[in-house]
């Protein structure tokens, strides 16, 4: 399973959670603040999530998007695949949790170039429903 952001308006399985402070943004080139975030999304061309780490919104703020539940119980190595860009003096930390538990976590200042970076999902579904929630 796939999911991109290249569809504005389009989150597919993703939503923004309605108990924290502020909302990511689906945007296209570089963000508006200088010295900070990307130039542009992961193929030169697309859109990306992000939250705006600088002026009012730092620190201590929460912006939180959840997926539905994607059924990965067919699977032999599940995982989750992502791309990251951290940059900025203000940047704070991105946090993945899967089934409410913390499984991979950045804080700082990460360069000014996007990461990938892999989480492995064995052992996170729920027999009970056969699905994690990513």
């Amino acid at each position: 399973f796939t999911e991109k952001f290249d569809v504005l308006g389009n989150l597919g399985i993703w939503s923004q959670n309605i108990n924290d402070d502020i909302d990511w943004t689906q945007w296209s080139g570089s963000t508006s603040s200088s010295s900070t975030g990307p130039t542009d999304d992961i193929t030169g061309g697309g859109y990306y999530m992000y939250t705006e780490a600088s002026g009012s919104n730092y620190p201590y703020k929460v912006a939180k998007l959840f997926s539905s539940c994607i059924d990965i119980t067919s699977l032999t190595d599940p995982c989750l695949i992502f791309n990251y860009h951290m940059y900025g003096s203000a940047m704070g930390t991105l946090e993945i949790y899967i089934d409410g538990v913390l499984l991979w976590t950045r804080s700082g200042d990460q360069g000014n170039q996007w990461n990938l970076d892999q989480i492995s999902l064995l052992g996170v579904s729920d027999p009970k429903i056969g699905r994690a929630h990513v």
